[in-house]
């Protein structure tokens, strides 16, 4: 919650970049970026289902996606869906 918006999309560009997911997908960062603006804005200003969660929702997909053992089992493409 320290966090502001502008900067929770920043920490979202860093997590996809991490990954190699704008590599090897050849994501246009810009395209990401405008992405992460339009889901900003789009989201509801409700105290829980709000950008600040789904931020919060990808942390932690991010955080799994990116142990060992799921790197073993899972596609780039599959951990990218």
């Amino acid at each position: 919650l320290k966090y502001s918006e502008h900067e929770l999309k920043i920490i979202v560009m860093c997590m996809f970049r991490d990954a190699g997911f704008i590599e090897k997908f050849s994501i246009p960062e810009i395209r990401l970026w405008n992405l992460l603006g339009k889901m900003q804005e789009l989201y509801q200003k409700n105290k829980y289902h709000n950008f600040i969660h789904a931020v919060d929702v990808c942390q932690y997909t991010y955080l799994l996606i990116t142990q060992k053992c799921v790197l073993k089992i899972l596609s780039d493409f599959e951990r990218f869906v």
